[in-house]
């Protein structure tokens, strides 16, 4: 009987400093991998912030009344100010539409 319970105590010593060596080596993995792993993102969120500045200001250059108004020139429009010739053109007229009579409508539900 002094043997198993020897045996039993080692074994559970044995198991719970098992257990610990587990949970230093998860802690351990995750701090080194998770560093690496933290050191690649941060590179790429670098990245991503230089090219959304660079998109950004590519941005300004093409938004805004002074663009919309070197386009039109530069495709041939003339501001309205500077026509010789202007003609006012009304809209037309709304178009009629018939008058449609309701029609009766008998909905019939069967339950089964």
């Amino acid at each position: 009987m002094k043997v198993l319970t020897r045996v039993v105590i080692l074994y559970s010593f044995l198991l719970l400093g098992l257990a610990i060596l587990g949970v230093k080596s998860q802690a351990l993995y995750r701090e080194l991998n998770g560093s690496r792993k933290t050191l690649g993102l941060l590179e790429q969120k670098h990245e991503y912030l230089k090219s959304l500045t660079d998109l950004r200001h590519q941005a300004e250059q093409i938004k805004g009344p002074l663009a919309i108004r070197a386009w039109a020139r530069s495709h041939g429009m003339v501001p309205i100010s500077q026509l010789s010739k202007v003609q006012m053109v009304a809209p037309l007229a709304a178009p009629e539409f018939k008058k449609i009579e309701p029609i009766k409508l008998k909905v019939y539900t069967i339950w089964r």
